[in-house]
Order: C-alpha cells, then sequence, then structure tokens
C-alpha cells in the first residue's frame, strides 16, 4: 500500500473514532447542568435548538465517512465520489463551527432559527417560482400544498422564536460564504492549503466536474488527449483528507465545549 494510501486509511480511522466518540457522548443524554447546550435547550425545544441541529450535521459528516471508511480499506477510489462525500463532511462540519461559534445563548438560538428556516423558505420559493412559470402543470396541486405547508412551518416557527428570543433579525438566504467566514475565524486554516475558503473551492470544482483530469492538480502529468478518463490522484485525496480532518475536529472541539459544563471548562 502506498504512503498516500495509508494516509486515508488512518485518515478514515481516526474519523470512526471521532464518530464512536461523538456517539457515545449524545447517546448518553443531554448536557449536564451549567453547559451552554443545556442553557440553550432550557429555552428552546430540543428538535429547533442548537443540540440537535449540530449534532444532526455532525451525524451526516460521520456518515459520509463511514463510507468513505469502507472504501479506502478496501483500496477503491472514485473520482469524483471520493470528493463529493469529502464535500459532504466539510459542508456539514462548517455549518457547526458556525451554529456554535457565538457565546451568547441569544446568538446562537438566532443561528438555529435561521437554519431551521432555510430549508423551507427555499422549498416555498422554488414552488411559488415553478408556478408562476406553469401554473397548469399536472403536479400544480401538489405543489400549492407544498408551498402552504411551508408557509405555516414558517409562520410557526417564527412565532416559537419570538416567543424565546423577543426579537428576530430578517430572514436570510444562507450561502456558503456565511459558514465559510466562521471557519476561518477559528485557527484550523494555516498550512499549504492556503485557508477553508480555498479547499472548498477546490472540492466544488472538483465535484462539479472539471474539463481538466484532476490528477493534474498535484502531479505534473500532461494531458495524453484532449479528453481522458479520469483516474484517482491518492495523493491530492490524502492531501485533501487530511485538512477536512482538521475541520471535523475543529467542529468536534466546538460542540463538546458547548456540551460541557462551563465550569468543567475553566
Amino acid at each position: 500500500m502506498s504512503d498516500a494510501a495509508s494516509k486515508l486509511v488512518e485518515a478514515a480511522d481516526y474519523w470512526i473514532r471521532a464518530r464512536d466518540a461523538f456517539r457515545a457522548v449524545i447517546e448518553a443524554g443531554l448536557p449536564p447542568a451549567g453547559s451552554d447546550l443545556d442553557d440553550d435547550l432550557s429555552r428552546a425545544l430540543n428538535r429547533v435548538s442548537t443540540l440537535p441541529q449540530a449534532a444532526a450535521m455532525l451525524n451526516y459528516a460521520f456518515d459520509s465517512a463511514d463510507v468513505l471508511h469502507r472504501l479506502w480499506h478496501e483500496r477503491q477510489f472514485h473520482v469524483p465520489s471520493d470528493y463529493v462525500l469529502l464535500r459532504a463532511m466539510l459542508d456539514n462540519t462548517i455549518r457547526v463551527i458556525w451554529l456554535l461559534e457565538p457565546s451568547g445563548s441569544d446568538d446562537r438560538l438566532t443561528r438555529a432559527w435561521l437554519l431551521a428556516r432555510d430549508a423551507p423558505s427555499r422549498t416555498k420559493r422554488r414552488v411559488t417560482a415553478s408556478l408562476q412559470e406553469d401554473a397548469g402543470r399536472p403536479s400544480a396541486d401538489e405543489m400549492r400544498a407544498a408551498a402552504v405547508n411551508a408557509k405555516s412551518y414558517l409562520k410557526d416557527l417564527d412565532q416559537y422564536f419570538a416567543n424565546v428570543l423577543h426579537r428576530l433579525p430578517s430572514p436570510q438566504v444562507l450561502r456558503a460564504s456565511d459558514f465559510l467566514a466562521a471557519a476561518e475565524r477559528h485557527p484550523l486554516h494555516d498550512g499549504v492549503d492556503g485557508g477553508i475558503t480555498r479547499l472548498w473551492n477546490q472540492l466544488s470544482e472538483l465535484v462539479h466536474g472539471t474539463i481538466a483530469a484532476t490528477e493534474h492538480r498535484m502531479v505534473d502529468d500532461p494531458p495524453i488527449a484532449h479528453s481522458r478518463v479520469t483516474r484517482a490522484n491518492v495523493d491530492d485525496l490524502a492531501l485533501t483528507a487530511a485538512l477536512v480532518s482538521r475541520i471535523v475536529e475543529g467542529a468536534l472541539d466546538l460542540f463538546y465545549q458547548r456540551f460541557a459544563p462551563r465550569s468543567a471548562t475553566t
């Protein structure tokens, strides 16, 4: 096994150990009294506070890690499938950093509200736009029902959080740049990668496809023809996996910091 392939196995093993440790914590019970997440839970319903959202996003990241762990232990490498899973891990972990970054409960709960509001808001906008383009399509009734359900959900969510927070900011469309900016404020971006934003952009390029074969990014290998079948660059994968591991570790550190009682962290 090459050195790069060994590093991929090591990274995947680390993710699985981190997953097992994380799930042992969240399955043992709710946060102890005095923790930041306990404070959030005391004010908001379990399904909309910071704890379940952060736990869900970390679990999504570890679900992707589990697939990669199985593949890389069998020395199977797929382009761009590996990068799709790595991007999913990165997307979810930087959202955790964004969600849990504020020290104040109000700020954390506002971000939880924005996350809880984002998906149904986008659904409502897409449905409305589709109906405006073609209100007579066969699925129009189902689409209208989806828009009504989303609108009702958003109204209830807004009212609930207004009771918790007393004042809500204007709803906003959450973009990758919001999450990346929060992640960049943490000491995770030093090194050859040039920052989390650059890593995210590189992964996005690979996920969405590029005319240049992926191995040309890190290996000097002139193209044989104008078009060629891509192959996995294991060295590049190993570098990317190591960088993603740092973001995973940063998100977990922040989660555990918020989960533990404040007296235990001083």
